[in-house]
């Protein structure tokens, strides 16, 4: 019963720190894109300059994290790809 309680703390962990990290990386986005419109870019390219950050700090995370922190952080950066992607992809 022990073991339950812990492993429950450690995923209720994981997601709290999980959700910090997007609210971290869509506030940057907001004032990224913002600065970016104040600067007379469009769009579209504003979309490719945060993907083509989103995996530069992707390989930045792989080549200096190890174990599961490095796929938490690739997950967290695909999943902040798709939401980057999205409203893109509409028709």
């Amino acid at each position: 019963m022990e073991w339950h309680r812990l492993v429950a703390s450690f995923l209720a962990f994981v997601a709290a720190l999980a959700a910090l990290l997007l609210a971290a990386m869509a506030t940057a986005d907001e004032w990224v894109r913002r600065v970016l419109t104040a600067l007379g870019v469009g769009y579209p390219v504003q979309t490719i300059i945060l993907i083509l950050v989103a995996v530069l700090v992707l390989l930045a995370a792989l080549r200096l994290m190890g174990g599961l922190v490095r796929v938490l952080i690739v997950v967290l950066i695909v999943l902040f790809a798709i939401h980057l992607l999205l409203p893109t992809l509409r028709v």
